[in-house]
């Protein structure tokens, strides 16, 4: 919902940027290294990011606010898109 704010993963770097969309300043970084991140989405109530790392075969569950990783989730070998859905999925 706050389109304020660009969440940029940065595969070659190896972080997720936090970009101010206004400004196009960096507000932060999160290092990522060894991970591959890549595809990214967002829960509907913008506080959790979903973040692809197709290296370690997991996706990244990032809460925006304190822009940190709260959890690594099993997603297979190398997950690339994401999607985001309010059910379970099972494996």
């Amino acid at each position: 919902p706050d389109t304020s704010l660009v969440l940029l993963p940065d595969l070659r770097g190896e972080t997720l940027r936090f970009i101010d969309r206004g400004s196009h300043r960096e507000l932060a970084r999160l290092a990522l290294a060894g991970k591959a991140p890549q595809g990214i989405t967002f829960a509907p109530d913008g506080r959790t990011a979903f973040l692809s790392l197709s290296a370690t075969g997991k996706v990244a569950v990032i809460d925006i606010a304190t822009r940190a990783v709260v959890r690594e989730l099993d997603a297979g070998p190398t997950p690339d898109g994401v999607a985001y859905t309010p059910r379970r999925v099972a494996p």
